[in-house]
């Protein structure tokens, strides 16, 4: 049920007797005049249009009775004038006991005392205060001292010559329970979502750390995989070497000197030049397996050194003729650890190949320079047709080597190239 104002001040006309104390009159002579808008926000009929007040007053109080809120009327001394069946429902207090005592000091907990005490001092004179015209969410007393929320609508009308106030009250109990129950669940919900979002942060961690687990895994998987194509490669080219070299030369000088074995058990004078091929061929075999055993461990590396063996390198590519190779040697006579040597060495010697057989470069430089206290930096480079590095054909082990080997020791590889332009390798290999 709405609540409002009074539009005026007029007392009521031609419904009753005039102001004659404190008593207030019936229901329809409170609330309607001349078919006027009553407090509680609806019109009423008057006797101009041919209903009684008393039918007027049992009108208003069976709608009064009728609705869910408490409905109460007070006057300016706060003495309950007016109190509906659900008011008692919702105070426990009946008519009877209710009826003209102060309504704040029945209804109102303690704490309201001095605030009301202002508010109906002014009311009594102006009609006025700042809950007027208001819902407020305040706390009510029932008959048995309960103390429970209520939602209350004030409005305020006069009456032979005083002020009164209607009030609607509805209790919000249930209501209140409600939003408290919703800002609980809230508040676990919040709470839950908390503890989601960390387990999803700590799953997500978890996650991360098993893709960079998984991913580390297949990159060493890859690496393996490609150390042992480079190591079967490695193997092929040493089983060709034997194949076409050494075993074919051993061949060929068993097969001499077995026909000078008959030639000179048959007496036959060219029997000394079959030996003399079977020992040439031995000769060149011996010098073969030396060159396998070199290409596979270098012995002037260990013992001479990385800069020797370097300049015995370059040597054998200038004399077999082809581009022109500059070495620079800045690293001096400094000797590294006897793997990095090796991998050093094992760097130039595929790169200058490179270089050499497939760079058709007409001049190829090489440097060596110290690099991070104990480590080395190469520089090889060439002038030759050059060639796309994101398009690199496979099987090009060389390069493929070059970047595993390098790898290993946790260095860095730079190859720089461009079809028409050229090659420019850089490695920079930490200390061991």
């Amino acid at each position: 049920m709405g609540v409002c104002r009074s539009r005026s001040s007029r007392r009521t006309r031609g419904i009753g007797p005039k102001d004659s104390g404190s008593d207030l009159p019936s229901m329809g002579q409170a609330i309607a005049a001349d078919g006027g808008e009553c407090a509680s926000g609806v019109f009423v009929a008057s006797p101009a249009w041919g209903v009684s007040v008393a039918d007027t007053d049992a009108m208003l109080r069976a709608i009064c009775d009728s609705v869910l809120d408490a409905v109460v009327v007070v006057d300016a001394r706060r003495r309950v004038r007016y109190w509906n069946a659900a008011a008692e429902r919702m105070f426990g207090y009946s008519r009877e006991e209710i009826l003209g005592r102060d309504a704040h000091l029945v209804l109102a907990p303690r704490r309201y005392d001095a605030a009301m005490a202002r508010v109906f001092r002014r009311f009594a004179k102006t009609g006025e205060a700042p809950q007027i015209g208001k819902t407020l969410e305040l706390q009510a007393r029932c008959k048995d001292g309960t103390v429970f929320p209520i939602e209350l609508s004030l409005s305020a009308f006069r009456m032979r010559g005083q002020w009164c106030a209607a009030a609607i009250i509805r209790d919000v109990t249930a209501r209140k329970q409600a939003e408290r129950q919703l800002h609980e669940d809230a508040l676990t919900l919040k709470d839950r979502t908390a503890q989601l979002t960390r387990s999803n942060r700590r799953l997500g961690r978890e996650i991360k750390k098993r893709q960079e687990a998984h991913e580390a895994l297949r990159r060493e998987q890859q690496h393996l995989r490609r150390l042992v194509e480079l190591h079967d490669h490695e193997r092929r080219l040493i089983s060709f070497e034997i194949h076409d070299g050494l075993a074919q030369d051993l061949a060929g000088a068993i097969m001499y000197l077995a026909s000078a074995r008959s030639a000179l058990d048959l007496g036959d004078a060219e029997a000394a030049q079959l030996f003399d091929r079977g020992l040439t061929l031995l000769r060149q075999s011996h010098e073969e397996a030396r060159r396998l055993i070199s290409g596979l461990r270098p012995p002037i590396l260990d013992d001479c050194g990385l800069a020797i063996a370097l300049d015995e390198l370059i040597a054998k590519w200038r004399g077999r003729g082809g581009p022109e190779i500059e070495f620079i040697n800045r690293l001096g006579e400094v000797r590294l650890s006897p793997l990095l040597e090796q991998t050093v060495f094992r760097v130039i010697q595929e790169g200058l190949a490179n270089a050499c057989q497939h760079s058709e470069s007409q001049r190829v430089r090489i440097e060596l320079l110290p690099f991070s206290h104990g480590g080395a930096r190469l520089v090889i480079r060439d002038w030759g047709k050059g060639f796309d590095p994101r398009h690199v054909r496979e099987g090009a082990y060389g390069l493929e080597g070059i970047k595993e080997r390098i790898g290993l020791w946790g260095g860095e590889v730079e190859i720089h190239s461009m079809p028409g332009k050229g090659t420019r390798i850089v490695a920079k290999l930490p200390p061991a």
